[in-house]
């Protein structure tokens, strides 16, 4: 009867400390934390919202926007070929951006820029537009724009001599939206097909 106690207590004790580690193992199991999390980082977008292009004869330059960050603008076969560029261009990102542009045409062309702005693009009226338009608000420098903000841009092409030869010209306009290192753009790419600088009559 004693050896049966013995026995009986030292399998006890061994299934006490085999459930001790057990327990050991699993509370330092349980001590770890996993975390599933969904990161949803910022997305810097320009939108090229709407465009047009027009001459002082009204009949001689396209407008069509390729992409909602690419424009191309053709003048064709015209004599009064002063360009005129309108655009509208938001920030329909997850990000505020740091405006800049460059424009980059050929020898002999030259352009002013002009900018309004900025519009909360759902709040966008033309009576805003055109109050700023009689008040002459004018910018130098396309403005900085929050998420949902756009501004309006004119550029107007001409040349800066008048002895270009005829033939196709091709120049390029380009703003630069910034937010610390990410980066985005919008193009507007230029070709002028010159047949005439001035009226002939």
């Amino acid at each position: 009867m004693m050896m049966l106690t013995k026995a009986f207590s030292i399998l006890f004790i061994t299934l006490m400390i085999i459930l001790m580690l057990t327990n050991a193992i699993y509370g330092h199991w349980v001590k770890r934390l996993y975390i599933k999390a969904k990161m949803k980082t910022g997305d810097p977008k320009l939108k090229i919202l709407c465009c047009k292009a027009c001459t002082l004869c009204w009949a001689c330059a396209s407008c069509d926007i390729l992409s909602y960050k690419e424009v191309e603008v053709q003048l064709k076969g015209t004599k009064c070929w002063i360009l005129y560029v309108k655009l509208f261009i938001v920030n329909n990102g997850t990000t505020p951006l740091d405006m800049e542009y460059k424009v980059e045409l050929p020898k002999g062309f030259k352009c002013n820029s002009y900018f309004l702005g900025p519009y909360k693009t759902a709040e966008l009226n033309l009576t805003a537009i055109m109050k700023d338009i009689m008040n002459c608000n004018w910018l130098s420098e396309p403005p900085d724009l929050n998420i949902g903000e756009g501004f309006v841009a004119l550029h107007v092409i001409k040349p800066g001599c008048f002895n270009l030869d005829k033939g196709v010209y091709n120049g390029l306009i380009e703003y630069t939206g910034r937010f610390n290192s990410w980066i985005t753009h919008a193009y507007i790419t230029l070709s002028f097909n010159i047949t005439s600088l001035c009226d002939d009559n």
